[in-house]
């Protein structure tokens, strides 16, 4: 699909401009640059020929909405693990309690008394 192109390019773009956080935050040569590659890339994978879009209008958008959909991800992964630390923190300390014996049954508190000592030597 051609969405995980523009992804891969945004990914990148995140990599080497971990600052920029908006496609309009990036300056013009910039947006260019990952446009041309978006482009040779949705043309190699795809045929699509977006380059013939005036001022790579289509290269932008695709990755202005890879941007805002990063952003949305991230927010709610962030949402996910707040939820997640709450319930944590509302359920409280864990108690681990050992179940109680069964009644009739032979509790051996030795450690020569299990059942691989019982093999013969």
């Amino acid at each position: 699909m051609m969405f995980t192109v523009q992804a891969e390019v945004a990914e990148l773009i995140s990599i080497e401009h971990p600052n920029v956080t908006h496609w309009k935050y990036m300056d013009e040569l910039g947006k260019m640059y990952y446009a041309l590659i978006l482009e040779d890339r949705v043309l190699e994978q795809h045929h699509l020929a977006i380059y013939l879009c005036k001022k790579q209008w289509c290269a932008g958008y695709l990755l202005s909405s890879a941007f805002k959909a990063g952003r949305a991800r991230r927010a709610r992964a962030a949402e996910r693990a707040a939820r997640e630390v709450a319930a944590d923190n509302e359920a409280g300390p864990v108690v681990h309690q050992d179940p109680p014996p069964a009644q009739g049954s032979e509790q051996v508190d030795d450690d020569n008394a299990s059942t691989t000592s019982n093999i013969a030597e």
